[in-house]
């Protein structure tokens, strides 16, 4: 799959998040967390190399935004490529669908 693709599918994946939130009974921090922890895109490795490569393509100021917060969240632990591509992947997730909760009134 191509950057775009990869990047539109993932945007895809978020307004779905969003789109059953409201059937989720959950508080919206606590859904934007697990819902970006259990997504495929920063779960596996792939996906999230995935990730990270069509948002340095498209969308770079959330990428930059989500490596100033890797730092905050995970200091300069020592870690592999795969895992810290899966940790950006879960930012990236969080803050587009934390975002979009936002817009629509249910993050406070």
């Amino acid at each position: 799959m191509s950057t775009i693709e990869n990047y539109q599918e993932w945007q895809s994946d978020v307004r779905q998040m969003v789109a059953e939130f409201a059937d989720s009974g959950q508080d919206a921090s606590d859904y934007a967390w697990e819902c970006a922890d259990s997504s495929p895109w920063s779960i596996y490795y792939a996906h999230a190399w995935d990730l990270v490569l069509a948002m340095r393509e498209h969308d770079k100021r959330a990428l930059d935004a989500a490596e100033c917060d890797y730092a905050d969240l995970f200091g300069f632990e020592d870690c592999n490529l795969n895992t810290r591509m899966c940790r950006l992947a879960y930012l990236l997730t969080h803050a587009a669908l934390w975002d979009a909760l936002a817009e629509m009134g249910a993050a406070a």
